[in-house]
């Protein structure tokens, strides 16, 4: 649906865009930071070398000499992967583009705000299956027994795919489009239908959509064309990276067994430092080098500040401050409590082991119609539209370099 000017009426001040407040997050510390490359791109898909085994012809012979071992060759494969098409729709009435274009001290004007929430939005989106395991899946449902109002699964039962995290993170919101059906069948009870309203009960968090439907926890929400049966449009996440035995980039553990995590748990455990001690000495085990990052979910980014906090002599009271946890390191390396993270997720690697590869730099589609505004007039409307695409995956080129705690109290 366009925006219209009864949506823009609110905000039709004495200012300019600039101080418009936020309601979500969009600044991302994750992608700022992580590299984002087109090195590997290759139309259709990303195709990263990879080095997997030594060469076999190593010989230890004794003093008198003998004969040498065969000789082998350094042992490469390739991992390929598939870039997935985010692409973000904007559309405006015409009177809207009349009543605020040129209004020099218009809060919003109205395309601009438009074109700049596009960009922060699909950036959200990215970042949010950054965290999540490739498999398009926002939630859980839970027990619904002919309603439209659709129950989904509370933290208590099932923190990772939890109705009330995907809510409290923004990832289920009113306005957007969702399927509802099986891990086989995504839209099986629900075909792309609206969620008009959102409860986030800690205990019973729901949503409502236009079609009453019966629901049990062998179901599941995704955005609308998320999934097509069980296969995702979505990006990979860490959650499908950092694992021993999921295949990846079309390489399975079995058939390259060095194609996995230097370490993966999902017993559950609280945060301590030997639990991170244990995992960066899995990381150094298999890469020669020490981890350079976490990235964790904020409640134990919590906890990981709580753990050294507790380490902290004052001399006197003068000047005690705490509650920096942003501050605190490990082994002097980042440590990133990231919004998108799962409450029992930590993730810890090397920096130089992932990145995001893409083909072309975000555009709106006047790029490739070669128009000189991003807006096009949607014939037989009084409207303009515009489509911006992004096509990126999250990569590794070495999955050794990474553990995870899967389900950390």
């Amino acid at each position: 649906m366009s925006a219209t000017l009864a949506a823009y009426n609110a905000v039709l001040r004495r200012v300019d865009t600039g101080s418009l407040v936020k309601q979500y997050f969009t600044d991302d510390e994750m992608l700022k930071k992580i590299l984002t490359t087109k090195k590997y791109d290759h139309g259709e898909v990303v195709r990263v070398p990879l080095h997997t085994s030594r060469n076999g012809g190593y010989t230890p012979l004794p003093e008198g000499g003998g004969n040498l071992n065969d000789a082998g060759n350094q042992v490469t494969d390739k991992a390929e992967y598939k870039k997935a098409n985010h692409h973000y729709q904007v559309a405006i009435q015409g009177d809207v583009i009349d009543s605020t274009e040129g209004d020099a001290k218009a809060i919003a004007q109205a395309t601009t705000t438009e074109l700049e929430g596009a960009m922060d939005d699909i950036r959200f989106q990215i970042s949010r299956q950054c965290f999540q395991n490739g498999e398009a899946i926002l939630a859980r449902a839970g027990t619904t027994t002919t309603s439209n109002i659709v129950h989904l699964t509370p933290t208590a039962s099932a923190q990772y795919t939890s109705g009330t995290n995907a809510i409290e993170r923004g990832w289920i919101y009113e306005g957007m489009e969702v399927d509802i059906g099986t891990a086989s069948s995504e839209a099986s009870l629900v075909d792309g239908e609206v969620v008009t309203a959102i409860d986030e009960t800690l205990t019973d968090p729901t949503i409502t959509v236009s079609t009453s439907i019966t629901t049990t926890t062998s179901n599941y929400v995704s955005f609308k064309n998320a999934r097509s049966g069980a296969t995702s449009n979505e990006g990979n996440g860490f959650r499908n990276i950092v694992s021993q035995s999921s295949t990846l980039a079309g390489l399975t553990v079995a058939g390259q067994p060095r194609w996995k995590a230097a370490y993966e748990s999902s017993t559950p455990t609280a945060l301590t430092l030997a639990v991170l001690l244990n995992m960066d000495r899995k990381i150094h085990q298999k890469t020669g080098k020490k981890a350079d990052v976490i990235f964790t979910g904020l409640k134990q980014e919590q906890k990981f500040y709580e753990l050294l906090q507790q380490q902290v002599r004052y001399n006197n009271d003068k000047g005690i401050e705490a509650g920096n946890q942003e501050v605190a390191r490990w082994r002097s390396k980042d440590v990133i409590g990231h919004p998108n993270c799962h409450d029992e997720d930590l993730y810890m690697g090397l920096w130089k082991h992932i990145f995001i590869a893409q083909g072309k730099d975000p555009y709106w589609q006047n790029a490739i119609t070669g128009s000189k505004n991003a807006w096009d007039h949607i014939q037989g409307t009084d409207s303009y539209g515009g489509k911006l695409t992004w096509r990126v995956n999250l990569c590794t080129d070495r999955r050794q370099a990474f553990a995870a705690e899967k389900a950390l109290t």
